[in-house]
C-alpha cells in the first residue's frame, strides 16, 4: 500500500519577479516532488536514483545559470552567494554517491535538507539578489 506522498509547497513568498529564476525555482521544488511521490509508492532504488539525477541536473542548472547572471549584473555579494550554491551541490551529490553504494538508504534526509536549505535560500540569497537586479532597472 502506497504512503501519502509529502510535497515541498510552493510559497507566493518565493517569487523574485525575475522570471527565469522564478521558473527555474518552480523546477527544482517539482523536482523533489517527484522523488517525494516515488517514495510514498514504493520505487525501486534505480528510480529513486534516477529522479535524484534530474533533482540534483535541475539545481546545478539553475546555479550556474543564476551565478552567469549575478556576473553580467556586476552583483557584488556572488562570492557567498556561490559559496551557499556550492555547499548544496557538494552536498547533494555526497548524497547520491553514498545512495548508489548504498551506504545510504534514506533519500528522505536528502530531502529535508534541500527543503530546508531551499527555503531559506529562496528567501534570502536569491530575494537580495533579485532586489539588487530589480533596482538596477
Amino acid at each position: 500500500m502506497a504512503r501519502r506522498a509529502h510535497q515541498f509547497s510552493w510559497k507566493s513568498a518565493y517569487d523574485t519577479g525575475v522570471a527565469g529564476i522564478d521558473q527555474q525555482h518552480h523546477k527544482i521544488v517539482a523536482s523533489i516532488n517527484s522523488i517525494h511521490r516515488a517514495i510514498a509508492r514504493g520505487a525501486d532504488q534505480p528510480t529513486l536514483l534516477s529522479l535524484m539525477d534530474d533533482f540534483i541536473g535541475e539545481t546545478v542548472q539553475h546555479f550556474t545559470d543564476e551565478e552567469a547572471l549575478m556576473k553580467s549584473a556586476g552583483y557584488g555579494q556572488m562570492a557567498p552567494h556561490r559559496l551557499d550554491h556550492t555547499l548544496l551541490r557538494t552536498r547533494i551529490q555526497n548524497f547520491r554517491r553514498a545512495a548508489e553504494s548504498e551506504r545510504h538508504s534514506d533519500p528522505g534526509e536528502l530531502l529535508a535538507y534541500a527543503e530546508d536549505w531551499l527555503d531559506r535560500h529562496f528567501l534570502g540569497a536569491d530575494k537580495t539578489f533579485a532586489g539588487y537586479l530589480h533596482s538596477r532597472q
